[in-house]
């Protein structure tokens, strides 16, 4: 065997190191720059992922808040008129509630109060939706004349620039009537679902409750104090001597009729906080409870009505006016809303003055929230239905 194949440790060592080679400063420099630039691209791509995200977010945050605001509404719209088991405009519609005021109105079924200046294609100043004034009809504009809208003096503020929409619907349970007296009325045991609790306990509801009572013939509005869900009992109290006609009536039904306003506030009445949806429910005496805020993000309301005019069949709105132009509120049979919708937080849209439009304008913003024009129009079904109110 050759010697030469046998080698020391130490010789074998200085050949190994002898073979390797290190980097070069060029090849450093190459490999972190092309390191930088894979560093960069990944959080480019981090950065934009995170923007898409929040712009989708934000945008389906938007639709979810202005679709929400259309369901609240529209299902006290689509229940709005209702004038007992024939809601015909003839039929005899009495309120026997004692000192309701000027206030409680529901046989108007609708009442709208208008901003004033923010008609359809109106300029509107964004700028200056961030004022609180008094809801009143000094404020707003309704109706005048046999057709004026009483708003109470005691209202909330609102936001200015936006429309105000008073709603007098039911509650999806009739009570069937078996026995009436001037103060009592005896439910079928089979319909007290939807019945409150009754007005007495520590678990009690002892709000008052406003009763529509109809025979198809006529229809009378009552005050309820007391359900009693175990005898099928309702006791009425707070009425006028007119109560005596439920004696005479046949085939009666109950439901339990509810006013609710809608406007845009801010929370705490503090102009620098985001506008949200509120609602108040109006109570048998004609004055508001207390708010209700609904849905954040709600920065403005525009609504016109689709009033039907003349004596024609045709069920469909004649023409859609705002509120202080309507002429008679028992013949608005639809109602046409639009909505501005916006973002809580700021920075979401990539820069500022990014356009939007809005009812037939376009709008320049200062800051970089994002918004959007949201419409609907809602039908009164007790007013296109069955029986027509102008007939």
């Amino acid at each position: 065997m050759d010697d030469k194949t046998f080698k020391s440790s130490d010789e074998y060592c200085a050949m190994a190191l002898s073979r390797q080679q290190g980097s070069s400063l060029v090849e450093v420099m190459v490999s972190l720059l092309l390191g930088a630039i894979m560093l960069l691209g990944a959080v480019q791509i981090l950065v934009n992922s995170k923007r898409d995200f929040l712009i989708r977010d934000a945008m389906s945050s938007v639709e979810e808040a202005g679709n929400y605001t259309f369901d609240l509404i529209g299902g006290d719209l689509r229940v709005a008129g209702y004038k007992g088991c024939v809601s015909k405009r003839d039929t005899t519609f009495d309120n026997l509630i004692s000192s309701s005021g000027a206030v409680f109105q529901p046989e108007r079924g609708i009442q709208g109060w208008e901003a004033n200046g923010t008609a359809y294609s109106d300029t509107l100043i964004p700028a200056s939706w961030g004022s609180l004034s008094a809801q009143s009809s000094a404020n707003w504009l309704t109706t005048t004349g046999a057709q004026s809208n009483s708003m109470p003096s005691t209202s909330s503020t609102a936001a200015r620039g936006s429309d105000i929409i008073r709603i007098w619907g039911i509650e999806p349970y009739v009570f069937n009537i078996t026995n009436a007296t001037a103060t009592t009325l005896t439910v079928d045991g089979a319909s007290v679902i939807g019945f409150p609790e009754a007005g007495t306990g520590s678990s009690a509801d002892t709000n008052d409750r406003i009763l529509i009572v109809s025979d198809c013939e006529k229809t009378l509005i009552v005050k309820a104090t007391d359900f009693d869900r175990s005898t099928g009992v309702i006791t009425l109290s707070g009425n006028s001597g007119g109560t005596s006609q439920l004696t005479s009536m046949r085939n009666m039904e109950a439901v339990i009729i509810r006013g609710v306003q809608y406007y845009i506030g801010k929370r705490g009445d503090d102009a620098n906080n985001h506008p949200s949806l509120y609602r108040k429910r109006i109570k048998a005496d004609g004055t508001l409870d207390d708010a209700e805020e609904l849905v954040e993000g709600i920065a403005n309301m525009q609504i016109v009505y689709g009033e039907k005019t003349g004596t024609t069949s045709q069920i469909a709105a004649s023409r859609y006016v705002t509120a202080d132009n309507v002429t008679d509120w028992s013949r608005v049979v639809s109602v046409r809303m639009w909505l501005l919708v916006e973002t809580t937080n700021d920075f979401i849209v990539s820069a500022t003055g990014q356009n939007y439009s809005y009812i037939g304008k376009t709008y320049t913003p200062t800051d970089r929230r994002f918004r959007r024009e949201m419409s609907m129009t809602i039908n009164l079904r007790n007013r296109t239905l069955g029986a027509m109110p102008w007939m």
